[in-house]
């Protein structure tokens, strides 16, 4: 995590940019990995391409802001930040927030956050030690959304578009 440490050198137009990159989906699962300046900060686990009520997040660039509302916007309030950190403007999906969780079940639709991923040959795959990546993360965005808009960008992987549904 000593990424997170310090301040972007690649911001651009007062704007600080990571890449979401993935390189793992199955049907229940889609595993990345969360870079800045090409230094890893996190695994990513997301839905899989074909879930049920919310696959995978369309490939895409996205703004990150503060949401304070909502279970997990609540949960983040009392860890002391203005809520939980959420995607905007994702086409047809709302509320997809950056968060601590273990595998599939937890994510809701959303991006988990670990400092590793379990076994991939084992399904379906899990983050561990997540509640540390996310602090983390947390800790650090909160202070470059201070000065800098965040965004997020998406990748899409091995010749899958997810914004085919």
């Amino acid at each position: 995590m000593r990424a997170l440490q310090g301040r972007s050198a690649g911001s651009d137009m007062g704007n600080t940019n990571i890449y979401l990159d993935r390189f793992l989906y199955s049907p229940s699962d889609t595993v990345g990995i969360l870079t800045l300046n090409s230094r890893a900060l996190a695994f990513t686990l997301e839905p899989g391409i074909s879930a049920e009520h919310h696959p995978a997040i369309p490939a895409g660039s996205y703004r990150i802001d503060w949401r304070p509302n909502g279970r997990i916007g609540t949960l983040y309030r009392r860890k002391g930040y203005p809520g939980a950190l959420c995607l905007q403007d994702v086409p047809h999906r709302e509320a997809i927030e950056i968060h601590a969780g273990n595998d599939h079940r937890d994510t809701e639709g959303c991006i988990l956050l670990g400092l590793s991923i379990r076994d991939i040959r084992y399904q379906p795959a899990a983050c561990e030690r997540s509640h540390q990546a996310v602090d983390a993360f947390y800790h650090w965005a909160a202070q470059e959304l201070k000065d800098h808009e965040l965004f997020i960008n998406i990748m899409s992987i091995s010749g899958y578009d997810f914004d085919d549904r």
